[in-house]
Formats: structure tokens, sequence, C-alpha cells
């Protein structure tokens, strides 16, 4: 894999974090952003920028 493509996807997934260390501090952090419902911790300790469930 190119350095480049490598480097976007550490810079994608910083931008994720940081995102969702903002919704933490809003109170947002933990609920799915197409439906609403809360998401498991089991996904969240997987993946804890997940913005959406799994149903």
């Amino acid at each position: 894999m190119p350095t480049f493509t490598l480097a976007q996807m550490e810079r994608d997934t910083l931008v994720r974090v940081e995102a969702a260390l903002a919704g933490l501090e809003a109170g947002h952090s933990g609920t799915c952003f197409e439906c609403g419902v809360e998401i498991s911790n089991i996904r969240l300790r997987a993946k804890p920028f997940s913005v959406r469930c799994i149903p």
C-alpha cells in the first residue's frame, strides 16, 4: 500500500477520534447518527469513534 494511502487512512482515523471526543464533551457520544438508538458498549469498545449502531 502506498505511503500516501496509509497517511490518509491515519488522518481519517484521527479526524474520527477527534469528532468522537467532541461528541463526548457535548454529551452526544454513543448515539447512532442515523436512528438515534444508543450504540452498544461492545461496539464502542471495538471502535470508539463509531457513529452508527448495528441493528
